[in-house]
Parts: structure tokens; sequence; C-alpha cells
């Protein structure tokens, strides 16, 4: 298992952690890279970066999160990207950055948190947020079975 430490990315660090956050955008240039760190750092209120790193203190982990109002007045914290990198299994690393984001997100007051996703072109978009919890589904006639939420209307049988 990795032994993970995180914390806010600092200015010095930003070059250090294009390559993750080039993993996670391949589109993504060093200069807009620079601006939007730059950004997040000089706004913590606003949002933030965190850096995840493993015990040779080698960058293995990014988290990039935003604070909004929503409209019904709440704070809400959102995880722009998340990249986690590890030989073996980079879910050690993702749990630990999702982790710190929720302390920080109840520490920071937020009610909500939002996951920002790409749409692409998968059909499995709609599995994907009923499966997240997200979706209230009363019914007086379906009830989930044993085997969670009804299928997806893309599903071809």
């Amino acid at each position: 298992m990795v032994c993970v430490s995180i914390h806010r990315l600092s200015n010095d660090e930003i070059d250090e952690a294009w390559v993750l956050a080039r993993l996670g955008d391949a589109g993504l240039t060093l200069k807009a890279w620079r601006a939007r760190a730059a950004a997040r750092i000089a706004l913590p209120a606003a949002g933030g970066v965190l850096l995840a790193r493993d015990e040779a203190a080698r960058p293995c982990g990014l988290a990039v999160y935003g604070m909004s109002d929503q409209p019904d007045g709440r704070l809400s914290l959102q995880v722009e990207s998340l990249v986690s990198f590890d030989a073996l299994d980079p879910r050690t690393v993702a749990s630990a950055l999702i982790m710190e984001v929720v302390r920080l997100a109840r520490a920071m007051g937020c009610e909500t948190l939002c996951l920002m996703r790409p749409l692409g072109q998968s059909v499995e978009v709609a599995a994907e947020v009923l499966a997240s919890g997200v979706a209230v589904l009363p019914s007086l006639f379906w009830s989930p079975g044993p085997t969670g939420p009804p299928p997806s209307p893309f599903e071809l049988r």
C-alpha cells in the first residue's frame, strides 16, 4: 500500500505538477496549467489544487477544485479534475485525495460536492448519474431490486 501525503500546491510546485495535470488532459499546455494553478493558489477562497506525494516525495496525485454558490444559496465544492498515478493501484492515491477534498469541503462549510465530468460520446452517462446517488426515484409501482437502480434507457436489449 502506498503512503500518501497531501497538501495544497505551492507556486514552486506548479511546473512539477504539470505532468500529472497532463495525464488528466493531454491537450493542457504548460502555459495554461501555470495560469490555472496560479489562479487557484492566489485565491484560496475560490478553490485550490491539492498535490499528493508518495513516501519518496514524488508527485502521485492531483485534485483541482473550485468553490461555488448554488442557486439555493448553499456553498458547494466542485471537483474539476482528479488525477492519480501509481504503478500498481492508483485507487489508493485517488481515495486519499477524495477523502481530503471531502474534509476540506466540510471545513469550509460546504453542504454539497459537485463533480465535473466531460460528457463525451458515451451513452453510459445516464447510468453513471443514476449510480451516483444524486437521483431520487420515487414510484408507486417500482422499487429498486437487490441489484440496484433500473437499467438505463440507453441499454440495448
